[in-house]
């Protein structure tokens, strides 16, 4: 049932839900996690939890995604980054560790396995081409 801004849903509704987002974000499960936190620890310097890095990548993967929906997906998926990009929750981090954020979610689509996952460097190299090309977006 759903009244404009509240919408309530079933147990059973929202733990399809959760399990179909956590297959989305999470395709090859908790070793993905660990590998992405990981990462993430590497190279992201703020103090985090957990939770707050891995709410970061689940927030730039999702506007990452490509929106069927839409008339116009490029400029959709522009709007998704620049909302993310600008949210009060990622300013708290810096614009190099959101590029971190945003190269880590761009290089996990194409993946097919586990070992396809980029490595630390790989992410790094991203993010500085991110921070160049996409400068006044990340400021």
């Amino acid at each position: 049932m759903a009244f404009g801004w509240f919408e309530t849903v079933s147990s059973k509704e929202r733990k399809r839900r959760e399990d179909r987002l956590r297959s989305e974000m999470l395709p090859f499960g908790e070793a993905q996690r660990e590998a992405e936190l990981r990462l993430l620890r590497a190279l992201v310097t703020t103090r985090a939890r957990d939770s707050e890095l891995l709410f970061q990548l689940i927030s730039a993967k999702t506007a990452l995604r490509p929106a069927k929906e839409e008339d116009d997906p490029d400029r959709a998926r522009q709007n998704a980054l620049r909302e993310w990009l600008h949210s009060k929750l990622a300013r708290g981090y810096s614009a190099q560790e959101r590029a971190v954020f945003w190269a880590l979610a761009e290089l996990e689509q194409p993946a097919q396995s586990l070992a396809d996952l980029p490595d630390a460097e790989q992410v790094r190299q991203k993010a500085d081409a991110l921070m160049a090309q996409h400068a006044a977006l990340l400021r």
